[in-house]
């Protein structure tokens, strides 16, 4: 069976997933020295890696059926990187913006991960609504890219 450009993007989805997942345990390793982590918030965090990690997967897949010009995929990759960290709640509580603001903000794959994290970590509560948000959002984010993929990589 050949590899089909479609296959080749699915194969690379699960390695960078793999990678994701070994420094997420190295970090969350290290973090360990510092706060006090149950199996529980290791499992979250795991699991949470691998949520936001799918949707931001989607999202640079969606980015990236609309880049035609392929020497230009890392610099639109990394301006997305820098773009979704720095709009996203890591440095600040969304709390402090703007309400509009805020709901732009909370389709970026990164924030209801972190908002949940935050919530989980630091105040010891599981937020089911903002749990079904980040499944969701990501989620979307993934099968939007995949959608957007396939279709540009028909043309192949």
């Amino acid at each position: 069976m050949p590899l089909t450009p479609l296959r080749y993007i699915l194969l690379r989805i699960l390695s960078v997933l793999v990678v994701i997942q070994i420094v997420t345990l190295v970090s969350t390793a290290l973090a360990s020295l510092y706060i006090e982590l149950d199996i529980y918030a290791i499992a979250l965090i795991l699991l949470t890696s691998t949520i936001t990690a799918l949707g931001i997967i989607g999202l640079t897949l969606f980015i990236g059926g609309f880049v035609s010009d392929i020497s230009k995929i890392s610099l639109v990759i990394s301006t997305l990187s820098a773009s979704l960290m720095y709009l996203s709640p890591i440095y600040y509580p969304l709390e402090v913006l703007p309400q509009a603001l805020a709901y732009v903000i909370m389709i970026n794959p990164l924030t209801p991960g972190i908002q949940l994290l935050r919530n989980a970590i630091i105040n010891n509560l599981l937020n089911i609504e903002l749990t079904l948000y980040m499944l969701s959002i990501n989620f979307m984010w993934l099968i939007l890219g995949l959608y957007t993929i396939s279709r540009v990589t028909r043309n192949l």
